[in-house]
């Protein structure tokens, strides 16, 4: 059941903790939940905005006189291990983004530890293609679900419909203000190469005594 919450504020929702109050806060924590808030908020032609983690933020003090809604949902789903040895795994776009990382390398999956540590959710990390030691979002997103938020209509995009480049994405673009993410399929490995030729990896894992990390240690150290 979406909750409604009162007397919230964006300095409550952001990490850098400046904003104003805010009419109606709404966190859905079903699918359908999520496309009801988004769609009522458009039909009634008050101001709407979708956040995750709060971490790309800055907001007026002034009074939000609109709609905010936070995806509260956060399952995560492993599919089997293909042919290739890859692995998809769908996640809900309300997941805490290092949560999944660290469920993934706990199932023994490489791929998105390189990622460790960024702040907000799975949702923002296909808008934002985020990207850290050589690593980047575009590299294992395989495909994105959305909703149309004029029509409450599902689609399906593919990698390459998103348009990937630094820190950049469609959906920050010319879609920007059409579609809400609800869920995210990555394409993970099953077997670990580790990566340590970006930044200190290399030398910080040699400090430690450690040569040939598991996915785990070298999330550790990231």
């Amino acid at each position: 059941m979406t909750t409604a919450h009162s007397s919230t504020t964006f300095a409550d929702l952001t990490t850098i903790g400046v904003g104003g109050p805010i009419r109606t806060f709404l966190t859905p924590h079903t699918r359908d939940e999520v496309i009801a808030a988004v769609r009522e908020a458009d039909d009634a032609g008050v101001p709407l905005s979708v956040i995750g983690g709060g971490s790309n933020l800055l907001v007026s003090d002034d009074p939000f006189d609109g709609v905010v809604v936070r995806d509260a949902r956060q399952e995560i789903r492993f599919g089997d291990v293909q042919a290739d040895g890859t692995v998809s795994v769908s996640a809900d776009a309300g997941c805490n983004w290092d949560d999944f990382v660290a469920v993934t390398v706990s199932h023994g999956l490489e791929g998105v530890e390189g990622l460790s540590g960024i702040p907000g959710t799975v949702g923002a990390s296909v808008v934002q293609n985020i990207g850290a030691y050589g690593v980047e979002a575009k590299d294992i997103i395989y495909k994105v679900e959305a909703v149309e938020i004029a029509t409450g209509k599902t689609v399906t995009f593919s990698n390459s419909d998103c348009r990937y480049a630094y820190r950049q994405s469609r959906f920050k673009t010319e879609w920007k203000g059409m579609y809400v993410v609800t869920n995210v399929t990555y394409r993970l490995s099953s077997t670990f190469t580790p990566h340590l030729d970006y930044g200190n990896i290399k030398q910080e894992l040699e400090r430690i005594g450690i040569i040939n990390p598991t996915a785990n240690e070298l999330r550790r150290v990231i």
